[in-house]
């Protein structure tokens, strides 16, 4: 669903999609935040080149299967929530061209798969 002009948010629903393990809406015109809940089975969220705006969610941790996390340029504020280090299957996380703010964690160092 990339590189459409969709706009709007990110549809709650998705949560019901139990297998769903590739979510890609990158390069739309999507705002709002992220919902709290999705699918625990998603292995890729690319959401990057949105408006997406707001906090990260701590419930990013109970995305225990992600290995590419792609948030860049979009309007995201605040902390990077603690609660991403369960994601410890990720190899790639892209956090760049946001307004993220505070320490960065230093367990993040300690991911055992990340590699970008």
């Amino acid at each position: 669903m990339s590189n459409n002009r969709f706009v709007g948010g990110i549809p709650p629903s998705i949560s019901g999609c139990g297998n769903l393990e590739f979510l890609d809406f990158h390069s739309n015109a999507l705002t709002r935040t992220v919902p709290d809940t999705l699918p625990k089975s998603l292995q890729l969220m690319d959401i990057s080149d949105n408006r997406l705006t707001g906090q990260l969610s701590p419930s990013i941790g109970s995305l225990t299967e992600l290995t590419k996390l792609n948030l860049w340029k979009n309007q995201f504020s605040g902390r990077i929530p603690a609660e991403i280090l369960s994601c410890s299957k990720l190899e790639l996380l892209d956090l760049g061209d946001n307004g993220f703010s505070g320490d960065i964690h230093k367990a993040f160092g300690q991911l055992p798969s990340l590699e970008i």
